[in-house]
């Protein structure tokens, strides 16, 4: 294997682990193969529709997440870049997709903005909790993706910046970031 299809097996694996699945509930057994109708393929009825976010990394692990359930013998429906949450929460909730993955933080937050859960078992539970009526996580993956600020190395000198807050005193300050970040 050269280095470089190394490299991308890498990346692939790890982002199938910083993947949290979000789905409409619909059943309670396990992701098992559909089973075959006569004709000798899935019906209709056994397609799951994954759905993603407007942004690159959220439809790259759509996609593996797709791979995976079509190498286990579900029929796939992609409908990717749908939206922020505000466009695709109503998709799972009206059924156009049943499943997407999702960040169990942001997504405890865009449904709870009080919450001051912080472990990852603490951010899990409460998000159990803070979704609405037909909505439920999958298990969470062991790995996480957590935001961070940067600036470079010289504005952090001229500004004697060690932690966050110390950004607070400065001013104008111009913040870049995902559209979450509000």
């Amino acid at each position: 294997m050269s280095r470089i299809t190394s490299r991308l097996a890498l990346a692939a694996s790890a982002l199938t682990i910083t993947a949290l699945a979000l789905t409409a509930c619909g059943s309670s057994g396990s992701l098992t193969a559909p089973e075959e109708t006569s004709s000798g393929s899935a019906g209709a009825s056994d397609t799951i529709t994954i759905g993603s976010q407007a942004y690159y990394s959220n439809e790259i692990i759509a996609e593996i997440y797709a791979q995976a359930l079509e190498g286990a013998g579900f029929t796939v429906e992609r409908t990717f870049n749908i939206g922020q949450r505000d466009a695709i929460i109503p998709s799972l909730q009206d059924g156009t997709i049943q499943l997407t993955p999702e960040y169990t933080g942001n997504l405890l937050q865009y449904f709870d903005k009080a919450t001051t859960a912080t472990t990852t078992d603490d951010v899990y539970a409460a998000l159990e909790k803070a979704l609405p009526e037909g909505l439920a996580v999958l298990d969470q993956s062991p790995a996480t993706d957590q935001d961070s600020y940067n600036v470079t190395a010289a504005f952090a000198a001229q500004h004697n910046l060690k932690s966050i807050g110390d950004l607070a005193g400065i001013s104008p300050l111009v913040l870049g970031g995902a559209p979450e970040l509000e």
